[in-house]
């Protein structure tokens, strides 16, 4: 909540912040708006830092594959992430969370 209310005291610094991450756009791979929500509905822009596919592996076996974004998507997350001011197409000039590190805390 602080940090969507006030985000100019978090700009260019790290933070933890914790909340639901959600797809704000009408379609995963045209129009994703990733955001992070808390229990209000307060909310943050979020830069994907994952890819949102991966493409077979070409020897199918045992091996964990790297994340994805949708296996964050609908979930509560905590975020390391940096708060930067930026332009994002379709809605302006806006702070945006580049996030250094997550981790899911609840399915």
């Amino acid at each position: 909540k602080q940090v969507s209310h006030h985000p100019e005291k978090y700009l260019k610094a790290p933070i933890r912040v914790t909340g639901r991450l959600e797809n704000e756009g009408k379609n995963y791979f045209t129009d994703l708006r990733v955001v992070l929500k808390d229990r209000e509905g307060n909310a943050l822009q979020v830069q994907p830092w994952l890819p949102l596919s991966l493409p077979p592996s070409p020897k199918p076996g045992p091996g964990q594959k790297p994340p994805t974004l949708s296996q964050f998507l609908g979930k509560e997350v905590e975020l390391v992430a940096v708060l930067e001011r930026t332009t994002v197409k379709n809605l302006g000039e806006v702070y945006v969370l580049n996030v250094q590190s997550a981790r899911i805390i609840q399915q």
